[in-house]
């Protein structure tokens, strides 16, 4: 029952750190839809692949905090729910290019950014 706890409240955590992301792309970063979207998936992907090593490899942190932080926190910031949406939309507007399109770099960038995730840290540690 803990980590059902542990991993709502990261879960929260992540949706709201998505939000605020989502907030400061748009204004700093000129991002609009859907960038935002592939960006967190992006960066989230990397992050999971950095911590997933870092905790299996380098730090001995409990499963509590794993849970929390992986499946929460992570869970909760990146939105392959949304990116389904988005792609869902796009065909929508018969832009079946861009959709395709979308579809492979959001894909294909996040698997790549968790690969690197996991080298780089391999490599510096």
């Amino acid at each position: 029952m803990k980590i059902i706890f542990l991993v709502g409240i990261g879960g929260a955590s992540g949706s709201i750190l998505r939000y605020l992301v989502y907030i400061f792309t748009a204004r700093y970063f000129y991002f609009v839809y859907p960038f935002q979207t592939l960006f967190v998936n992006i960066f989230g992907c990397l992050l999971m692949g950095i911590f997933i090593e870092l905790f299996n490899s380098k730090l001995n942190i409990n499963n509590e905090f794993k849970y929390f932080f992986l499946v929460g926190v992570l869970g909760g910031f990146t939105t392959f729910s949304a990116f389904s949406a988005d792609f869902f939309n796009i065909m929508n507007k018969n832009s079946f290019l861009e959709a395709f399109l979308y579809l492979f770099v959001s894909v294909f960038f996040s698997i790549l950014a968790f690969f690197i995730g996991i080298y780089f840290t391999k490599a510096i540690l």
